[in-house]
């Protein structure tokens, strides 16, 4: 699915506008429902890898493999 639902997309403004707490506990429950009834899915995650250079690297490991966020071989950081 490209481009978003209408009749969701018109239930998630109308449950952003209101104001009535019930109302839009409703419609969230309604949006819930005809979501899961449609089996949509939204794939939401950040790889995200924990990297650092310290005053005792010569050479670090990041940026040794194009396109690769981590460090790069373990043989290959040099130490000063």
């Amino acid at each position: 699915m490209y481009g978003g639902e209408p009749d969701l997309d018109a239930l998630f403004e109308q449950q952003a506008r209101g104001r009535d707490p019930q109302q839009r506990e409703a419609l969230l429950h309604a949006l819930q429902r005809l979501g899961h009834e449609r089996a949509l899915l939204a794939p939401i995650y950040e790889i995200a890898g924990l990297r650092g250079i310290g005053p005792r690297v010569a050479e670090s490991g990041l940026g040794l493999i194009p396109t690769y966020n981590w460090s790069g071989p373990y043989e290959d950081v040099r130490l000063k």
